[in-house]
């Protein structure tokens, strides 16, 4: 129909083939670093990237579904591939601009100009580890051949970069999580008493809250508008300004924070505050507040110190 033809395949709501290009960074991902695997928190701001990048290459045309268990051992072969070209960049020398090619159970021939033959496949892959050219690798049970895309590719290796400091959240220990809450912990008792006296005393702590807000790095609630602008401040100074936005939340919303008990404190920290927000006025009050990455240093060396020592 209509909508189907001006699709660009990029991901929007209900669009299957969004979801598509979804799992195969995921899923690419999950086999790339299988200490962390896959977790739930990560769709969201992989999503996020995806948005920010769209194909590069054309979308292959939908195939009608195959049969549960034929569907779940094409789909494994293909995230196969993906990761495999993926990584075959590193492994190159880390050129990671460059397009690549694969093949995937989820297009026609058509898009490719039909089905490459197995000596083709293994001369392509082979070539692909001992010179520059673009890597090609072969899925062993489907003959369809589908583009992974730029787009894909650098959503894949932003989730990857260890810049960021996100694979952390996602260990199985979650020391780095449970380090965020006592740090904001800490940081609001220093910088809003007020609230953090109140939660204390109706009960409420921070995970049961603020657990989303880090590990989706907001992206999970909160207005597009706002997780933009947190992900634009989060990759030039890192986590220090999670604790920032945090604690500007709750400095925007404190008399109605101060007003709750348990029951209504919890429904609104959840999901009332998240739909409420004004992205300008919590990016800058975040910004006033007057926190340091001394100050945030010193709390988490004292965290680990104690963790070490088994006092946590």
């Amino acid at each position: 129909d209509d909508d189907d033809d001006d699709d660009d395949g990029s991901g929007g709501k209900g669009d299957p083939r969004g979801l598509q290009r979804l799992r195969h960074v995921l899923r690419s991902y999950a086999l790339y670093d299988k200490e962390v695997g896959y977790c739930q928190g990560m769709s969201f701001f992989v999503a996020m990237f995806l948005i920010y990048r769209p194909p590069t290459t054309p979308t292959p045309p939908l195939q009608p579904p195959l049969p549960p268990q034929q569907r779940k051992e094409s789909e494994a072969d293909t995230t196969e591939v993906v990761a495999s070209s993926f990584g075959s960049i590193e492994r190159d020398g880390g050129r990671r601009g460059s397009r690549l090619r694969t093949e995937a159970p989820f297009s026609s021939s058509k898009s490719t100009g039909g089905p490459a033959s197995t000596s083709t496949a293994s001369s392509s892959t082979a070539s692909s580890t001992t010179s520059s050219s673009t890597p090609s690798l072969t899925s062993t049970s489907s003959s369809r051949v589908a583009a992974v895309d730029e787009g894909e590719e650098r959503a894949f290796w932003q989730l990857v970069g260890p810049e960021s400091g996100i694979r952390q959240l996602f260990l199985m220990d979650m020391q780095a999580l449970l380090e965020k809450m006592n740090t904001m912990e800490q940081l609001v008792a220093a910088h809003l008493p007020n609230i953090h006296r109140h939660l204390e005393a109706e009960g409420i702590s921070y995970s049961m809250f603020a657990t989303s807000w880090y590990m989706t790095l907001f992206s999970s609630a909160f207005p597009f508008d706002l997780v933009t602008r947190v992900w634009d401040a989060f990759l030039g100074e890192g986590f220090k300004v999670l604790h920032r936005v945090s604690l500007s939340l709750l400095k925007c919303f404190e008399s109605e924070l101060l007003s709750r008990s348990f029951e209504e404190l919890v429904g609104f920290l959840q999901h009332d505050l998240p739909n409420a927000v004004d992205p300008d006025v919590v990016m800058d009050t975040a910004f006033k507040l007057k926190l340091t990455k001394k100050e945030v240093d010193h709390i988490e060396a004292d965290y680990r110190a104690a963790s070490q020592s088994g006092g946590r």
